[in-house]
């Protein structure tokens, strides 16, 4: 009688459980079962949270909330704008947008701020061509 780790007579005790071929090793399916159940509980558990802010861009409340407080929220639109349009016209997928915004999209919508003159005046049309 080869000894048997506790982990792996249980792993054998629950893959007699689980119905598999006779060809199979039960310790092999019922590995292959958890690690499924494993990583289908993992991103559901990351996607039940997130909310959609655009139409490609999702995140945690929390997340926004920082950076709203960190940035304003007129910012933070602009950020979640400039990602969305990225990932739309691209096809580009991330893990996490908050990350993704935190990586680049700070630092290109601040360029753009600091590139467009803060006080502009106001033309009017009409009296350009009296």
């Amino acid at each position: 009688m080869d000894k048997l780790s506790n982990t792996e007579k249980l792993a054998r005790e629950l893959a007699n459980r689980v119905s598999f071929n006779a060809n199979e090793d039960p310790l092999e399916v019922w590995v292959h079962g958890f690690m499924a159940g494993f990583s289908e509980a993992k991103s559901s558990r990351v996607r039940e949270h997130a909310i959609e802010y655009a139409e490609f861009v999702w995140m945690k409340e929390s997340e926004y909330a920082k950076l709203k407080e960190e940035y304003g929220e007129e910012r933070v639109k602009k950020m979640i704008s400039v990602l969305n349009g990225y990932k739309g016209s691209s096809g580009r997928k991330y893990v996490n947008d908050y990350m993704a915004i935190r990586n680049w999209v700070v630092g290109r919508v601040l360029e753009d701020e600091a590139r467009t003159p803060q006080t502009r005046k106001y033309v009017d049309p009409n009296k350009l061509y009296k």
